[in-house]
């Protein structure tokens, strides 16, 4: 069933992409704000009407995912297509795709990672979730600012299963910080003043 639900999804991307640009109604959408390497990879995307489904499908699994952890299959498929189905989902679907809708994407699996972490008792497997959310917020911050407000939770799950050790939390900042600064973007936190205080660079790929 949730193949069938994603296939039609991933459909209804398509089809809503090819509609919103046929019908020449991208004036309704907020004007694309798109910075650094993200404007590469949107003069190869943007046009492409299968992404659109596709991330929109994918949005809609990840959604499912997390809302089983506490709820049936029944309600989880009700509720996310509900999610996905949202007004201002679909409004950011179009001109931000690779910012501000990719933005749900990375939020949706950081939490799942971050959920895992707690139900996980294996302590290989916790380290793994770790550098995966350590990567993906690096990454992250290239895009938005607002996922500075996931070092908060970062930082707590890290000292509440490692308790006093302070190397793991060192390490696990170090490669977000690693990651955020060799991405070339701009205009997140890229021409800010903190960067600029630590590295005396106006752009993170000067470093390369």
């Amino acid at each position: 069933i949730n193949l069938i639900i994603f296939i039609l999804i991933f459909i209804f991307g398509t089809y809503y992409f090819t509609v919103v640009h046929q019908s020449q109604s991208l004036d309704l959408f907020y004007p694309r704000t798109i910075y650094g390497f993200i404007k590469t990879i949107s003069m190869f995307i943007e046009k492409i009407s299968w992404i659109y489904g596709l991330l929109i499908g994918i949005t809609f699994v990840l959604t499912y995912r997390i809302l089983r952890f506490t709820l049936n299959r029944f309600l989880s498929n009700f509720c996310a297509l509900v999610f996905i189905s949202s007004e201002i989902h679909l409004y950011n679907l179009i001109p931000s795709i690779e910012r501000d809708y990719f933005k749900v994407i990375l939020f949706l699996i950081l939490s799942i990672l971050f959920i895992l972490i707690f139900k996980s008792t294996n302590d290989k497997k916790i380290n793994i979730k770790f550098y995966l959310i350590s990567i993906i917020i690096g990454f992250s911050l290239t895009i938005r600012n607002d996922f500075l407000i996931y070092l908060i939770p970062f930082m707590v799950s890290i000292f509440m299963i490692y308790k006093k050790s302070f190397k793991k939390p060192l390490v696990y900042l170090l490669i977000i910080t690693f990651t955020f600064l060799i991405i070339p973007a701009r205009g997140t936190l890229v021409g800010s003043m903190p960067i600029v205080l630590l590295t005396g660079l106006m752009g993170n790929f000067d470093l390369i």
